[in-house]
Parts: C-alpha cells; sequence; structure tokens
C-alpha cells in the first residue's frame, strides 16, 4: 500500500513538474480525466476544468453570426484555455491577478477567421482591428513565447479530412480488388 502512495505522490510531482498544474483554479487542483466535457472535449483524457465550469463559460458566450466553421473552432479553442493541463506555462498571478496571456499569432488567426462574423449586428473586423486588440478586449494579455496557442490538430480541417477518407477509400478498394482476386485466380 506504501509503494502505491508513493508511486502516486511521485507521479503527481511529475505532471506539476512538467507543467501539469491548475493554476488557474489555485494549488489544491491537478489535471485529472473528465468526462463529457461538451465544446473542450479534447481535453478529457487529461483536464483541469469540471463539465459544469465548461458548461456556464458556453452559456454565457455570445453568439458570432455568420462565422465560418475555422472561426468557430478557434473561438471554441481559446475560450477553453481554462481546461489546458499546462496552464502554468501561459498563466500567471501578479499582485493577486491573473494573466492569461495568448499567443498572438492565435489572436490573429482568429481574427483573419472570424473578422466577418457578426457579434450584436457588427462585423468583427470593423469592431477590432487587429487580433491583439481583440485578444486584448476578452481580458488576455498578448505575448509571442509562453503563451496559449492553438493546436490545429484538435479540429479536423476539410483538406485532410478528404485526404484521410480518399486514402481509406483507395485501401477499401485495395483490399476488395485483392479479396476479389484471390477467389477468381
Amino acid at each position: 500500500m506504501r509503494i502505491i502512495l508513493l508511486c502516486a505522490s511521485l507521479l503527481a510531482s511529475a505532471w506539476t513538474a512538467n507543467g501539469q498544474s491548475c493554476s488557474f483554479f489555485g494549488s489544491s487542483r491537478s489535471p485529472k480525466a473528465v468526462t463529457n466535457l461538451g465544446n473542450c472535449s479534447w481535453y478529457e483524457t487529461n483536464a483541469c476544468c469540471e463539465r459544469a465550469e465548461v458548461s456556464s463559460v458556453f452559456d454565457e458566450m455570445p453568439a458570432l453570426q455568420f462565422a465560418s466553421t475555422q472561426c468557430r473552432n478557434r473561438v471554441n479553442y481559446l475560450m477553453c484555455y481554462f481546461c489546458s493541463p499546462i496552464q502554468s506555462s501561459f498563466m500567471q498571478i501578479n499582485s493577486g491577478i491573473r494573466e492569461v496571456s495568448v499567443c498572438e499569432n492565435f489572436c490573429n488567426e482568429v481574427m483573419s477567421t472570424c473578422g466577418g462574423a457578426l457579434h450584436k449586428g457588427q462585423r468583427l473586423d470593423s469592431v477590432y482591428k487587429s487580433g491583439r486588440g481583440f485578444c486584448q478586449s476578452l481580458g488576455f494579455k498578448v505575448e509571442t513565447f509562453g503563451c496559449f496557442r492553438f493546436d490545429s490538430t484538435v479540429f479536423p480541417s476539410g483538406a485532410n479530412s478528404l485526404m484521410q477518407s480518399s486514402h481509406t477509400l483507395l485501401l477499401v478498394l485495395c483490399l476488395i480488388f485483392t479479396f476479389v482476386g484471390f477467389f477468381l485466380v
């Protein structure tokens, strides 16, 4: 039993040493598996957030009209920052104020994909002149290093999905022809 507790303690220390801490929620929370995270499902195997917290954020989030899929994916990802198990690498607490740093290129990607979307009847690119301005209006600090960045592997892109489905189709056809050819010989 002591060995199990020692291993659990060492594993928890390793997670924290690798940047795996939930500093957004204070020092008492560590990343863990959480089911049904809804909009932040890619964090389910190792999350700092709870299902109710995700629901609360997305219930209060204003809708963007005429937003592309790329826009919605980036805004969705941005709003899930508090679920990240490596949040200590992009969040600091200075004088009791929590500062979340978002990468400038991520902010620019949001604006380039969401500029034409409407919020309260106004195009985002007419309200915000840059991605930096957009992220700062949400209370984020904008940086180039040590910041929250978009992971493009979370949401499949149309081209990648098409390529994967084409490869799958080709593989299935090859197997069918091989199988049929085997019985014809």
